[in-house]
Parts: structure tokens; C-alpha cells; sequence
């Protein structure tokens, strides 16, 4: 089978969907003739793997065979006026495609700039989704929430299974790890910081790791002063590589209290080194993180997450137990060979329809 992925991406990998679209094609490219198309033109992958975007004209004739008549298109992301063009030069060759929202198509997603979008989707965006074979939900909770089309499969993001970090050394507290974007709505940040200026829980902390941008960090660091709970919450720049695994290797729990989220990737590489986690249902990794017994979940809002940052404190001597789940989760649901197996047959199953 012959696929090409269409993306716009970079190599800031705080972005989820950076980091993620040359793993898929990584991974897929053990089951079948795999490229990436980057509208970007910004190399991110192997060059055996990337094939070079020279524009929306005669698109994909020009890519080396096979590539210029591939069995299926996969656009990563809806949102994106370059797609608008592309795939209407498949529609007239025949070449299918689905797309991969990312979390774009759920009602949180929409909600956010909604009277712009709504105009966007009329014009531009409900058609591109509607000629698609599938739109390319990462959860099922994403399935769930993803309104814009009836046509859905369900694939997930995978995950590394990495050496689980070091146990923290004991102590009578509880620190918790936040590492992501600082958009405050889409990640409720909101939430996390009014719950835990409120918990009682002793000697409590938290620490946000994150890039500014658009003045967020501003933003963030005002809600924590009117909280009063600068002492419980402490701002850090972006971390990355073995930066990154120290401070794994140094917190109790991971935290996340997304409004919406197609797979949230903090999560999952979290759980990869065996760090129980505390997630909002917004997250759509709680049905997998009360399966495998991986940490806590709660309800999006302020007060059900301050209640599961006070029920995890109290079953404290279960986070050990709960982060070998988390790591027996990852490898479980969400090994990067079972999943490009598993995608490469259901486009398959798409392209015999």
C-alpha cells in the first residue's frame, strides 16, 4: 500500500503534533510505501521518508513514484487553507484521504473563536471534511466529541516505552509536574491553579514547565498571584531531552487538566516512565487510566480536581503500584508497531469501500 502524509509542521516539538506525524510515519513505514509531504518544506524526518512540497499545482504529480499515485492521502490537522487547495486535486485523480483533526473537531475545540471557525467551516472547511473516507479520531473519547462528520475510525498517537525514572526519595509532601503549552483554556490551567490554591494537602507543589507565547506566561502568572498560592505553584521555561527525564524523575505525579484534548502526548510519555498521573476527562485518557489503575481522574473542573489531588495525597503509598499501570498501559494500548499495523489495515479496509 502506498501512502503519503500531508502535514504542516515544524521541529518545536512542545507542539504534539510536530512531535507526533513523523512517528507515524516512522512507524508505518514497516507496513507499507510511507512519505511525508510537509507544506512547510521544513525537513523533520529521515529524507528516504520526506518527499519535497512544490505546491499546490499538478499536486502529487510531481512526487517520485510511488508517490504520485498513492492508495491514500492522510492530512494531519483540519484547520489548514493549503488543504482547502490539495484536496480537490485529489478529488479529480480519485485518490482518497482521510484526516487526522487532532483534537481540532471536538465541541471544546470548536467552542474556542467559535463565530470565526463557524464562518471558516461554511466556507472553506465542511467540504473538505465531508469528501473525506474518515475523519481520524485519536480516542474514543475524541470519537465521542468529534460532531462535524459520521464518517470516523479511531487510530491513536503511540508512545515509546522508556526505562521507568528513578523513585523520588520519600517526603511528607506531594509534588506535581505540569509540562506542556500554556494555552490557560485549552489546558485548563485555570482549573489546575484554583485547585490546588485550594486543597489542604500539606506541603504541596507544583511546577509548570512551558513556552510563552502570546503573553501567556503573563497570563498564567497573574491567575497564580490572584489564587495567592505563590508559594504551592513555581513557573519554569520549556524542558526538554534528559532536562526533561530529571524532572519525571523528581515528581510524585503528573498533571493534566485539559478542556479538550485529542491525545494528549504529556500524558502518555509521563505514564512511559511510570509516573502515575491526575487527568480531567477533557483529556480523553480517563477510560484508559481507570482501566489500568494509573493514576486519578476527575470531572473539568476546579473542585473534582482538588478532590483528586486530595484522594491521590491520601493513597500515597499506591503511587509506586500506580505508576507500574502507567507504564503497563502505554506498552499495552499504545506500542507504536501495534498502531501503524493497525492503521495501514484500516486504510486499507477505506480504499476498498
Amino acid at each position: 500500500m502506498v501512502i503519503v502524509h500531508v502535514a504542516g509542521v515544524n521541529t518545536n516539538m512542545i507542539s504534539g503534533v510536530n512531535a507526533v506525524v513523523p512517528q507515524h510515519v516512522n512507524a508505518q513505514s514497516q507496513f507499507a510505501q510511507v512519505c511525508l509531504v510537509n507544506v512547510r518544506n521544513i525537513n523533520v524526518i529521515d529524507d528516504d521518508l520526506q518527499c519535497e512540497y512544490k505546491g499546490v499545482k499538478n499536486f502529487p504529480d510531481y512526487l517520485p513514484a510511488p508517490f504520485d499515485r498513492p492508495d491514500i492521502v492522510v492530512f494531519h490537522e483540519v484547520n489548514n487553507f493549503e488543504y482547502v487547495r490539495l484536496y480537490k486535486n485529489l478529488l479529480s485523480r480519485h485518490i482518497p484521504y482521510v484526516i487526522v483533526p487532532h483534537g481540532e473537531n471536538t465541541r471544546g475545540a470548536l467552542r474556542k473563536k467559535f463565530w470565526k471557525k463557524k464562518i471558516a467551516y461554511i466556507l472553506f472547511f465542511n467540504r473538505f471534511i465531508r469528501k473525506a473516507k474518515a475523519l481520524q479520531c485519536l480516542s474514543s473519547g475524541e470519537y465521542e466529541e468529534t460532531r462535524t462528520s459520521d464518517k470516523k475510525i479511531i487510530i491513536p498517537n503511540g508512545m515509546e516505552l522508556h526505562e521507568r525514572r528513578d523513585r523520588p526519595a520519600k517526603h511528607d509532601g506531594m509534588r506535581l509536574l505540569y509540562i506542556g503549552r500554556l494555552d490557560w483554556t485549552h489546558k485548563g490551567l485555570d482549573i489546575l491553579i484554583e485547585a490546588v490554591s485550594k486543597t489542604d494537602v500539606p506541603g504541596i507543589e507544583l511546577d509548570i514547565f512551558g513556552p510563552d507565547y502570546a503573553g501567556r506566561r503573563a497570563v498564567v502568572t497573574g491567575m497564580i498571584e490572584k489564587h495567592g498560592c505563590a508559594d504551592k505553584i513555581h513557573m519554569h521555561e520549556p524542558v526538554f531531552g534528559e532536562d526533561k527525564v530529571a524532572e519525571y524523575a523528581c515528581c510524585d505525579l503528573f498533571i493534566q487538566t485539559s478542556r479538550f484534548e485529542g491525545l494528549p502526548l504529556g500524558l502518555l510519555e509521563a505514564m512511559s516512565y511510570g509516573v502515575p498521573v491526575i487527568a480531567t476527562e477533557g483529556t480523553n485518557l480517563t477510560k484508559e487510566i481507570e482501566k489500568y489503575d494509573a493514576g486519578f481522574t476527575a470531572r473539568t473542573d476546579a473542585e473534582s480536581v482538588k478532590e483528586a489531588i486530595e484522594i491521590a495525597f491520601r493513597e500515597k503509598d499506591d503511587w509506586e503500584r500506580k505508576g507500574d499501570n502507567a507504564r503497563t498501559l502505554v506498552e499495552t494500548e499504545f506500542s507504536w508497531k501495534n498502531i501503524a499495523k493497525e492503521a495501514v489495515e484500516k486504510y486499507k479496509e477505506l480504499t476498498d469501500e
